[in-house]
């Protein structure tokens, strides 16, 4: 799972450092290391340079990395449609209020994250 959401957060905000990951994913910098070396050697992920400050190592997913977490997210689409044709047309009304009100509390949460 930490994988996948190292994998996430890459195609969600393009190149990332290590120590990003490590704080979005709550792990330590000798675990996101080993993680992502898998993920590299894989060829999910690639490791360079940061052009502002050499010391400081980004993380840039792969076309196979994008190829994979693109069929994840068409999979989850077609599992919610398949959910959705189960409903009536009232609870498929009821589900996106909650989801408009959903919406709206994690924007007031956390707006900055939301936002990029």
């Amino acid at each position: 799972m930490p994988q996948m959401g190292a994998l996430f957060n890459l195609y969600r905000k393009g190149k990332i450092s290590i120590s990003m990951i490590c704080d979005d994913l709550g792990v330590t910098s000798a675990a996101a290391s080993q993680m992502l070396d898998r993920l590299v050697q894989q060829g999910f992920l690639a490791r360079s340079e940061d052009p502002d400050d050499r010391r400081v190592k980004q993380i840039i997913l792969r076309p196979k990395g994008i190829a994979v977490i693109d069929a994840i997210i068409q999979l989850r689409r077609d599992w919610l449609e398949t959910l959705t044709e189960m409903l009536t047309t009232e609870e498929q009304e009821t589900v996106v209020t909650a989801l408009d009100l959903l919406t709206d509390a994690a924007r007031k949460l956390e707006p900055e994250e939301i936002m990029e």
